[in-house]
């Protein structure tokens, strides 16, 4: 078989995510929902703090306690000990992840080349941040400084496993495997990335309903709306003013009604 041939049907093949069959609307929502406040968030601890009590099983990583050689976590929360989760000190860490998911919402092409980051499946880029390695680059020492802090306080966090991608014989495609709503998340957004849109009245990253939506929400719409009449009634309807007060002056010449009250 001719070898283009052979990568381009390589390329193109698809790449599942490992969840239940259709998902349901409102899970949908819910992981969009999650995101758009993720990538939204401000520098503030308070709001970090915020956040993790709304949003918690949106921590992009997954924490464990290295203890006498094993690597545990919390099993009762599943992905990632609750020592750790949205602690203050894993404040930079996130922010870590929030600066490159902006990045890619802004369709950076720079940003996009650590998608792999983002959805864990770049270990060896993860573990030697996580070991503290420093680069030349923003986004390494960004998730250096991250995991430096976290691990001063608590020498004995580590990543407890990484999501993986594998192929599958029976259905000839790729399988992904989130481990945590953030990576569930970014995945669906992945697959349809058109829906990352920045509002054009706040700025604000959103997630677009249609391809055709421009602003976040009727507000925004709304005054960008009001903006638009009020320029066009600035520069049209000035001229419309000045066009219809010119035609009064023709139709009715100054001082011809006093003339006319004379010679009656």
């Amino acid at each position: 078989m001719n070898t283009n041939i052979q990568a381009k049907q390589w390329t193109s093949t698809p790449i599942r995510i490992l969840l239940p069959n259709g998902l349901a609307v409102s899970q949908r929502e819910f992981l969009f929902a999650g995101l758009e406040n993720f990538v939204n968030l401000d520098n503030r601890l308070e709001d970090f703090v915020k956040f993790g009590a709304q949003w918690p099983s949106f921590f992009p990583a997954r924490i464990g306690a290295l203890e006498g050689g094993r690597i545990t976590i919390d099993e009762e929360r599943g992905d990632v000990s609750i020592k750790y989760r949205w602690a203050p000190e894993a404040h930079s860490l996130v922010l870590a992840y929030r600066w490159l998911l902006r990045r890619i919402w802004h369709h950076n092409s720079r940003g996009q080349n650590y998608l792999g980051v983002l959805m864990g499946i770049d270990h060896a880029y993860l573990n030697g941040v996580e070991d503290g390695e420093l680069g030349n680059g923003t986004v390494r020492n960004l998730f250096s400084e991250g995991w430096r802090k976290l691990k001063i306080a608590f020498p004995e966090a580590q990543q407890q496993g990484l999501p993986s991608v594998f192929p599958s014989w029976p259905s000839g495609a790729f399988f992904y495997t989130p481990l945590n709503d953030f990576q569930k998340a970014l995945y669906l957004l992945f697959r349809e990335s058109w829906r990352a849109k920045i509002c054009h009245e706040c700025q604000r990253c959103f997630i677009a309903q249609k391809p055709a939506q421009g602003y976040c929400s009727p507000r925004c719409s709304g005054a960008a709306k009001k903006r638009r009449n009020l320029d066009w009634w600035r520069r049209e309807g000035a001229a419309q003013r000045q066009a219809s007060s010119a035609k009064v002056k023709r139709t009715h010449p100054r001082g011809s009604s006093t003339r006319s009250a004379k010679r009656n």
